[in-house]
């Protein structure tokens, strides 16, 4: 009876013990149901522990081609993706300093040009600009914490998507903003739905550009989720220009790879593209997202004007509250009083 006892005692903590193994150490089942749970609208931001280098920016010139050492101290996951700059890390290992970007006159437009986007010439008047783009806004609650701030930031917008159900009534409320396209990258472990691929027809990106439009018809532009491998495509990049250009509607190239086709289409179409020089907030830290701040001011003072490019974190918000004594002599602008 007493041996029983014993055996009855030892199985009991036997399996206590296997059942707080598999809660803390995670099996394959917890893991797989977590990565299914429901992404939560309050961004949960790990930061990484390994000491990285600052942020150095590329040239100033427009033509620059050369690779940024970027700073990624926050983990893509279920709850927020470091989507931009994991992207640009990744187009490094494809794109090696042999890859080249044909030059504009040796392309030609994939169809015909039906309105020509003008092109005006505001940075000539002496004004220094600085324009902040806010990415992934997809919810309520970021566009609400955005319009508290009551600065010209402009926001960029999801598509409606069933991720997305409720963009398209998001962006009425801005009179300034632009879409957040996704686009192919060249390895992104969970893509947004509806995005466009290098391998897409042309008919296909048409349709998918004419949606976004009428679900968006006052956006000032697209910019590119993720899309280091669409925007180095030049083919993928001729079927897209071809779409917007029967819309009055830009193209801003966020720059997730270090070459990409932005610029060259834009000489082909006859529209003005511009490129992001600065990501904010790859690190979730207040400092740091301010030093990146001074970073765009210092380009902007010195070329005329700058684009940043940021994502709706606790972090980042914090930082825009106190970016109105950084200026000093730089005015901050909607995206669409740089054409």
């Amino acid at each position: 009876m007493k041996n029983s006892s014993i055996m009855l005692f030892v199985g009991v903590l036997f399996f206590t013990s296997l059942i707080f193994f598999k809660r803390y150490y995670g099996s394959t089942d917890r893991k797989q149901a977590t990565k299914n749970q429901k992404v939560s609208e309050k961004p949960m931001i790990t930061p990484i522990a390994k000491k990285t280098t600052p942020l150095q920016t590329a040239s100033l010139s427009d033509n620059s081609v050369a690779m940024e050492t970027t700073v990624l101290e926050v983990k893509p996951s279920i709850y927020i993706q470091a989507t931009e700059v994991a992207d640009y890390e990744e187009a490094k290992k494809h794109q090696t300093k042999d890859f080249n970007i044909s030059k504009s006159n040796s392309l030609v437009p994939l169809c015909k040009i039906q309105k020509k986007v003008p092109m005006h010439h505001r940075l000539d008047d002496g004004i220094k600009r600085l324009a902040i783009i806010m990415d992934d806004i997809g919810n309520t609650r970021q566009a609400s914490h955005l319009k508290v701030l009551r600065l010209p930031i402009t926001p960029s917008i999801f598509p409606a998507t069933s991720d997305h159900p409720n963009t398209p009534q998001i962006a009425k409320d801005f009179h300034h903003y632009m879409v957040h396209c996704p686009m192919e990258a060249f390895h992104f472990a969970r893509p947004e739905k509806g995005t466009l691929k290098v391998k897409d027809s042309l008919e296909k990106i048409k349709e998918r550009v004419a949606t976004i439009y009428q679900d968006f018809p006052e956006a000032i532009a697209f910019n590119n989720h993720t899309g280091s491998k669409f925007t180095s495509d030049p083919g993928a990049m001729q079927k897209l220009f071809c779409a917007l250009s029967s819309y009055k509607i830009h193209f801003v190239d966020s720059r997730t790879a270090p070459r990409t086709y932005g610029k060259e289409m834009g000489k082909v179409y006859h529209t003005k593209v511009f490129c992001r020089d600065i990501f904010l907030d790859n690190k979730p830290d207040v400092g740091y997202i301010r030093s990146q701040l001074e970073k765009a001011i210092k380009i902007a003072k010195k070329r005329g004007w700058a684009i940043a490019i940021c994502h709706p974190r606790k972090e980042t918000f914090k930082a825009l509250k106190g970016i109105k004594p950084l200026l000093h002599g730089v005015k901050l602008v909607y995206m669409d009083q740089l054409y």
